[in-house]
C-alpha cells in the first residue's frame, strides 16, 4: 500500500480517514442503535406523542352538530365553514356585511354542493 503522500491529494482513499479498527464498530453501533431506538419509538407511539397523520377521510364526522363561524365571509372563518360543512356540521355563517355574507354563502353551497336554507336578510328584523 502506498503511503497518502505519494498518491497526491486527489487520490484519497477512505482508509486514509479512518483507522482500521473503527470498521469493526460499524455494525454493533448500528446493532444498539436498533436495539433502543425501537423501545423508545413504541413507548412514544404508546404514549400517542407520535401519532399517525390522519387522512381526510379519517376526520371526525360532525351530522347533528351547529357551528357558529364569525367572520366566515373571507379568510380563516371561510375555510373554517367550509371545513366544517364538509364534515357534516350545520353551519351559521356570521358576517357583518350581508352582501359579502351571500356571496360567500354562494361561494360555500357550491364548493360543497348543498341546498342551503337562509333566514332573514342579514340583519336583525324587528
Amino acid at each position: 500500500r502506498m503511503a497518502p503522500s505519494d498518491r497526491g491529494s486527489k487520490d484519497r482513499h477512505y482508509r486514509d480517514y479512518f483507522p482500521r479498527w473503527s470498521a469493526g464498530l460499524l455494525f454493533p453501533l448500528a446493532f444498539v442503535w436498533f436495539v433502543l431506538s425501537v423501545p423508545i419509538f413504541a413507548l412514544l407511539r404508546l404514549l400517542r406523542v407520535l401519532e399517525p397523520a390522519k387522512k381526510p377521510s379519517e376526520a371526525r364526522v360532525l351530522r347533528g352538530h351547529v357551528a357558529i363561524v364569525t367572520g366566515s365571509n373571507t379568510g380563516v372563518g371561510k375555510e373554517t365553514a367550509l371545513e366544517l360543512g364538509k364534515r357534516g356540521c350545520t353551519v351559521v355563517l356570521a358576517c357583518r356585511d350581508p352582501e359579502r355574507g351571500e356571496a360567500a354563502e354562494k361561494d360555500l353551497t357550491a364548493q360543497l354542493k348543498l341546498h342551503v336554507r337562509t333566514r332573514g336578510g342579514g340583519r336583525d328584523q324587528t
